[in-house]
């Protein structure tokens, strides 16, 4: 029996440095952050030549709630607006968020056409529900494919299916 700590496991890179971003928003404005910093991440790797299609896990405690969320999702993405980063940008100074837009900005991607982006990469086809045995046969090829470039999906909503034993390198965020 060995005592080999998750630090420890982290040190010796056998996983990705884990960082915790906690925030007291809401549960919209959580997500949106997510889905800000997915994206930022997306054009980074753009810039350097580098091909990364991070994906964002949306994980909630009861399936009705994980329901619930995914449809808010859709109405908050088919009603996104440059209005509703001003919450992000005035609550998160000096933080990765911060950093996100800074370089939006900086690389001339106004807010409206953030708005396009998000709607356009996060769209129906690019979402993916996970919340019952019968729903995780249905899809496990394409949850077990994440990284690959022809799938299309960038955000996932689930309860307790995807957990120990699920490793996607390409997902770097998980909302609670």
């Amino acid at each position: 029996i060995f005592n080999y700590s998750l630090k420890q496991f982290r040190e010796d890179r056998y996983s990705k440095d884990v960082k915790l971003l906690q925030s007291d928003l809401d549960l919209k404005d959580r997500v949106l952050q997510a889905v800000v910093i997915s994206q930022y991440r997306k054009k980074v790797a753009e810039q350097h030549g580098i091909f990364v299609k991070p994906v964002v896990l949306v994980k909630s405690n009861k399936i009705a709630q994980s329901e619930a969320v995914f449809a808010q999702f859709n109405e908050w993405m088919t009603n996104l607006s440059a209005a509703d980063f001003e919450h992000l940008k005035q609550t998160h100074a000096e933080t990765v968020v911060d950093r996100a837009f800074q370089f939006f900005n900086e690389r001339g991607l106004r807010d409206a056409e953030l708005v396009q982006e998000l709607q356009q990469d996060f769209s129906d086809e690019k979402r993916l529900i996970v919340n019952n045995k019968a729903q995780s046969e249905d899809n496990q090829l394409i949850v077990n494919s994440l990284e690959d470039r022809s799938n299309p999906v960038r955000i996932i909503f689930a309860v307790n299916k995807l957990n120990e034993g699920w490793d996607v390198l390409n997902l770097f965020d998980i909302v609670r």
